[in-house]
């Protein structure tokens, strides 16, 4: 079945634990998201517009990484062009400093060129990190009666991922790694594990339908909508709490609104 095709801006932040709160002083504000379908040999250019928030002049750094995360929770970034599907290198981005005065904007400019030939296919992608420059390290805090403490200063740093799709091209392809029902306080919650092993990124809508023997289906629930990029797996959540007790098949479908539609069949039992 055909189905439109869409395409959603995602965003994400990143900082080191820390006990005292952070100031967002930075801000990307066209975006963490920069995507474009190109094909082999062509160029293109991409604008990351960053703004210091603060009430002062403020130093900051660019530099790259790969990026990928797992459905147990994992975000790894290893240098730029280590992955499989990094588009690092074909990136190069100026200026790797900035100074910006309070309330100040100004452009890093990204121009990605695609190599010619080779057996380019699907979604290839990478970051560009944009964080403040400052020491991390103890920051001394004087308390009422003279003691010095010791805390850790906090950083804010953003991922502006630089996304080049080639034409169309690409397997979409999906494997379900576990499924798994939890019970979480008064809350019942179908947990299920997907990994994209294809080579285009993928955002589909996850929902499981109920049936039994007796009435047939008995509804679907949803578990929402996730970007999946290729080599990378996801957790979809799907709140079952109000579904009566009882023993269920689950028709677990992903649906990435296009031609792409995945399945798969589970026996479910529901305790009180």
């Amino acid at each position: 079945m055909k189905r439109r095709q869409t395409v959603l801006m995602a965003f994400f932040w990143l900082g080191l634990s820390a006990s005292f709160p952070a100031r967002a002083d930075i801000g990307i504000t066209n975006g963490l998201t920069h995507e474009k379908t190109v094909l082999p040999g062509e160029a293109y250019e991409s604008l990351i517009i960053v703004k210091n928030f603060g009430d002062k002049t403020q130093s900051f750094k660019a530099y790259q990484t790969d990026y990928c995360f797992y459905s147990d929770g994992r975000q790894v970034y290893p240098d730029p062009g280590q992955m499989p599907r990094s588009n690092a290198k074909w990136i190069t981005y100026y200026p790797q400093r900035l100074v910006l005065a309070a309330g100040e904007s100004a452009e890093i400019k990204c121009v990605v060129k695609v190599p010619a030939g080779g057996n380019l296919s699907g979604t290839y992608w990478s970051l560009i990190m944009v964080e403040p420059v400052t020491e991390v390290g103890p920051e001394a805090v004087r308390t009422r009666d003279g003691r010095v403490k010791l805390g850790i200063k906090e950083i804010l740093r953003y991922g502006v991922q630089v996304i080049s799709h080639i034409g169309d091209s690409g397997k979409r392809e999906i494997k379900f790694l576990d499924t798994r029902l939890v019970q979480e306080g008064q809350k019942k919650v179908l947990q299920v594990d997907v990994e994209n092993i294809g080579e285009r990124w993928l955002r589909p809508v996850l929902y499981v339908e109920l049936f039994t023997e007796t009435k047939g289906s008995v509804g679907k629930y949803e578990g929402g909508k996730l970007r999946i990029f290729p080599a990378s797996s996801v957790r979809y959540r799907v709140d079952l709490t109000n579904v009566p007790k009882g023993r269920y098949k689950a028709m677990i479908i992903v649906d990435n609104q296009d031609e792409n539609v995945f399945g798969a069949e589970y026996q479910l039992q529901l305790n009180p």
